[in-house]
């Protein structure tokens, strides 16, 4: 969905504000809002056909002035427990300055571990991240799961549960803030033997989970192991 490759984020629509308004807009902002409000809006991709045991993908980091966002935004990837609330997401973010990983997860109660900090990432890039729980359970029945930036493991947390849904997800917490991503590289740690994982090269069937930017931001697929969030030519779901 962006694949425009590097043409601009928001060159399309910055130009068409700039001719009709005469104003200038920071790119990646979206070109319809003349407000900004407070808001949450996520656009999901997901696995529906098989769960995993991880998660791994190369996420877009976004090429703005982060100094200018109104409020926060993530790309991430989850695994989600089939049988609760408990998930694991690992991906990048920004809170207004420069943009890092970030490992958070929900216990089997519901209790929420917040966004933890990893390593800072960069602009215009493709990051490797990945999170995944393919040792066998520890005595007392959790499983670790782990969270990485390329190959190195910045964070961990043990959890009752070792596999489930795999989802994408952009976020945006302002809706003044741009939610145009790429996701590349897709994977599916489908299975474990000898405690090792054995991933299958794509998600089984990438399809659209969910959208809720109001049709600004749709779901675009290229293949099994690639997608894009971008303003127009998509889906919502």
């Amino acid at each position: 969905m962006r694949r425009l490759r590097y043409f601009s984020e928001a060159a399309v629509p910055a130009l068409v504000w700039l001719l009709v308004f005469g104003s200038s807009m920071s790119m990646g902002r979206a070109a319809s809002a003349v407000t900004c409000s407070t808001v949450q809006h996520n656009v999901k991709g997901y696995d529906a056909s098989s769960a995993g045991y991880g998660n791994r993908g190369a996420l877009f980091v976004n090429n703005i002035d982060f100094t200018t966002l109104h409020g926060n935004i993530f790309r991430s990837l989850f695994v989600m427990s089939n049988t609760g609330p408990a998930d694991v997401e690992v991906g990048w973010l920004s809170t207004g300055s420069s943009p890092v990983s970030y490992f958070e997860y929900v216990t089997s109660s519901g209790s929420d571990s917040g966004a933890r900090h990893g390593p800072a990432v960069t602009a215009n890039s493709f990051p490797n991240l990945k999170v995944t729980a393919p040792s066998p359970a520890n005595p007392n029945g959790n499983y670790l799961w782990k969270a990485y930036l390329g190959s190195s493991s910045f964070d961990q947390v043990t959890l009752g549960f070792n596999r489930g849904l795999l989802v994408t997800n952009s976020e945006r917490k302002n809706n003044c803030d741009t939610m145009w991503a790429e996701f590349k590289s897709l994977d599916n740690c489908s299975a474990v033997p000898g405690g090792t994982c054995s991933w299958h090269g794509s998600y089984f069937n990438l399809a659209c989970r969910s959208t809720n930017s109001g049709g600004e931001y749709q779901f675009n697929e290229v293949d099994e192991t690639h997608h894009y969030v971008k303003q127009s030519g998509g889906v919502t779901c």
